[in-house]
């Protein structure tokens, strides 16, 4: 029980150090963005050439940060943007690209690895933001929207307003940001923390295995509560794929571990509302599920 103890501590000490100055810096950007950004600028961005969802794909993509940061990121993109297909595609492209990552995997995986890689993560991305965009368009229970524009202000009560009254905007929205998606990021690292210290090490290459179905649906179940940081799913999947795992298993594991970690799912409902949230994490299973399979015969 003492062990037990110490691994959680050791494991939760270990997981801050490493998670919380990406979530920092999604806090600050997002703060930024809505204290000082003109709605115009991201507006005309995301509204010129290729379409909105297909740019917010393409902005999620090159900008750095794990899947801790992109939540609060978005929490200062959706007041610039109403659109939800646009923040949804956003969101899911993000933890899966990054320049950072993409040069990490082909240096370790090679070049078939990156280029799926890509091509899912950029096709997922844009379906995700198509389906939820259609969802809004058909005004269907949950997917409305409502959630990305209204005043947060209120949900706090009244000592956020008196508390920050002469704060600069900056800081006022960086408290709102820390204030709304605090708590959650920690429930959620103490929730990765415990499932990563109960699953044993040789879990991974002993139940996996190499051939079958049962081994992409395994890869994919151990990939969600196995914690993972930006570019350290890289370093795991080579690991997995030295000890024999096939390739197609191994992309499965290398897209479900990085997106559906325990703390972005828990941040996610609060960011963009419950059913959007429930829907991110069914579609994230199966697409990496699918990509998986495709993968495999490629």
């Amino acid at each position: 029980m003492i062990q037990l103890i110490t691994n959680f501590f050791s494991t939760f000490t270990h997981f801050i150090i490493l998670v919380l100055p990406y979530f920092i810096l999604g806090a600050v950007l997002s703060a930024l963005l809505q204290s000082y950004l003109k709605t115009s600028v991201i507006t005309n961005y995301i509204n010129k050439g290729l379409g909105p969802i297909i740019n917010a794909c393409l902005l999620g993509a090159i900008l750095p940060g794990c899947a801790c940061t992109t939540m609060p990121m978005i929490e200062g993109l959706k007041s610039k943007v109403k659109s939800l297909g646009t923040i949804s595609s956003f969101l899911m492209a993000s933890p899966l690209l990054s320049p950072q990552t993409i040069i990490l995997t082909y240096g370790l995986l090679g070049l078939k690895f990156t280029l799926g890689r890509i091509f899912f993560a950029l096709f997922g991305s844009i379906t995700f933001g198509f389906i939820c965009q259609q969802l809004q368009n058909k005004n269907i229970s949950g997917f409305h929207g409502n959630y990305l524009s209204h005043n947060h202000d209120h949900d706090h009560g009244s000592c956020t307003h008196t508390k920050h009254d002469h704060a600069s905007p900056f800081f006022k929205n960086l408290w709102k940001i820390f204030n709304r998606l605090g708590k959650y990021f920690f429930i959620g690292m103490i929730l990765a923390t415990l499932l990563t210290i109960l699953i044993p090490n040789e879990a991974i290459p002993t139940y996996i295995g190499s051939a079958g179905l049962l081994s992409f649906l395994l890869a994919l179940l151990i990939g969600i509560p196995l914690y993972v940081h930006e570019g350290e799913e890289i370093l795991v999947t080579l690991s997995l794929i030295t000890l024999g795992l096939d390739n197609g298993p191994a992309m499965t594991f290398l897209l479900g571990s990085i997106g559906t970690c325990i703390p972005t799912v828990i941040m996610a409902r609060e960011v963009i509302g419950k059913k959007p949230s429930l829907l991110y994490v069914a579609f994230w299973l199966s697409f990496a599920l699918i990509a998986g399979l495709i993968f495999q015969f490629i």
